[in-house]
């Protein structure tokens, strides 16, 4: 097989397989321009009073239903020049399936298709494993938080062993769909989100098996690892317009796919502000041993694999534009309290960016607006202080939760832009591209060239993915 699975004119399709939203974005290959983009808001969470504790889950149908509708969006004349596809998404989550149950791409939309044959998806945001459990488990040489597949895996092998044993596969919710397009029982999983999961080892390459066993971890679940840009199979069916001879890669992360998209440099720092936020700084690996013992003593930074020989140095936040989403919804709750009728969303949101632009001179509020806590310190609580008579206006409240999401952010990544030469910030993410208020006060709390990006989406990075890696086949 040709190791590139390129043609002339052919496309490449890019999904992103997101914590609120499905997207893809269709890129000829040889100018690498997009040709059509299609956004889903999903709506997947699954919502039951173990909400309440924080447990935090989607229904993969869900997902599949609003996939396969971004997918019929495409123009058809395009969609039949797909000759690859690439699927990145949310990272740390898991999901648990039988490879029995693999259903075919035109049932993707049947409603209770796959109820009994998959788990739902535990996602990067949930909070059932406390402290005191994270403890228990075995060291490893990352970095582990509650929300991490491995992590996950073990509290469902200690508390709920039944759903261990209804299943035979898992992995993130991009293998789940790779394995799906492709018709497979055999899951992969790419280096960059096995990474995710914890309990890998990044200088080998590999699941770190021998503490897992020693834990009674159920190991026969783990995916096979193997790089980005891996060829998985091809595209089992037509899928609407798309061609079943399409090659189908492993799945990747949304945070590298959006860095690659910046076209960002090892001079830049990108931050991108979507349900979460990261900072991050590109390396190349020649330096990983040195960086590595420089960010040790810094528990808020993780180093992590990218692209092309290169790795990143993250400060990834747990608070990014869920804090904006859970105020906007507390304003609602309070508006239903005080008998009135709440208007929209998007109404909202511009009522605050415009009350912001009006009292951007009052005094900040010094807001630590970290709700959930942080991987690094999840018992840090957020909190409010230098209050002020003429500090309570709506617009400066708003003002103030944005300005302490970006000192947040910021502080987790330390001194590492001066150490590593950092010259420009790039701006991506959802959230950032459509808050002023954020955009306005990123250059006071970094003090560095700002320039924002429009195109940083991570559908796009995965399309590109394609002509930036040298990639490897099964065949």
């Amino acid at each position: 097989m040709d190791m590139d699975g390129q043609a002339s004119g052919s496309l490449t399709l890019g999904i992103d397989i997101g914590t609120s939203s499905i997207k893809t974005a269709l890129m000829c290959n040889t100018s690498e321009l997009i040709v059509a983009q299609n956004t889903i808001e999903h709506r997947a969470e699954v919502v039951s009073e173990k909400n309440t504790m924080n447990w935090r889950e989607q229904s993969a149908q869900e997902l599949l239903v609003a996939l396969d509708r971004c997918i019929k969006l495409l123009p058809d004349d395009t969609s039949k020049l797909v000759k690859d596809i690439v699927v990145c998404g949310q990272m740390h989550g898991c999901v648990l399936w039988n490879g029995e149950s693999i259903c075919t791409i035109e049932n993707f939309a049947e409603d209770n298709l796959i109820q009994t044959g998959v788990s739902s998806l535990i996602t990067w945001e949930d909070q059932r494993c406390s402290n005191e459990f994270l403890s228990s488990l075995p060291k490893s040489n990352l970095p582990l938080a509650s929300g991490f597949g491995c992590v996950t895996l073990f509290w469902l092998q200690r508390h709920q062993p039944k759903i261990i044993d209804r299943f035979d596969h898992a992995g993130t919710i991009m293998d789940l769909v790779v394995s799906y397009l492709c018709g497979t029982s055999q899951v992969y999983i790419s280096t960059q989100n096995a990474c995710s999961w914890g309990y890998y080892n990044i200088e080998n390459k590999e699941w770190e098996i021998e503490k897992l066993k020693s834990a009674n971890f159920p190991v026969h679940l783990l995916p096979t690892i193997v790089p980005p840009g891996y060829i998985v199979g091809q595209l089992s069916r037509t899928w609407h317009n798309i061609q079943s001879n399409a090659t189908v890669r492993v799945g990747l992360g949304d945070m590298q796919c959006s860095i690659l998209a910046t076209h960002a440099q090892p001079t830049y720092a990108v931050l991108n502000i979507g349900t979460s936020a990261q900072l991050s700084v590109i390396i190349q690996d020649s330096n990983k041993e040195d960086t590595s013992n420089d960010i040790s003593s810094y528990p808020a930074l993780h180093l992590l694999p990218y692209f092309n020989n290169c790795s990143l140095i993250v400060a990834a936040a747990l608070s990014g534009g869920n804090v904006l989403a859970f105020f906007v919804k507390t304003l609602k709750s309070w508006l239903h309290d005080l008998g009135l009728e709440s208007p929209s969303d998007k109404y909202i949101y511009d009522r605050l960016a415009a009350c912001g632009i009006h009292d951007k001179c009052a005094p900040k509020l010094t807001i630590n607006p970290v709700l959930w806590g942080e991987r690094h310190d999840p018992n840090q609580k957020a909190s409010v202080k230098d209050i002020l008579p003429d500090s309570l206006s709506l617009g400066n409240i708003y003002n103030s939760i944005c300005f302490g999401l970006l000192l947040n952010i910021q502080s987790m990544m330390g001194g590492f832009f001066e150490k590593y030469g950092v010259k420009k910030l790039v701006g991506t993410g959802n959230a950032l591209l459509q808050n002023t208020i954020l955009q306005e006060n990123v250059q006071e709390v970094f003090g560095q060239e700002f320039v924002l990006c429009a195109d940083g989406d991570a559908a796009v990075g995965a399309a590109m993915s394609i002509n930036e890696l040298f990639t490897s086949s099964k065949f």
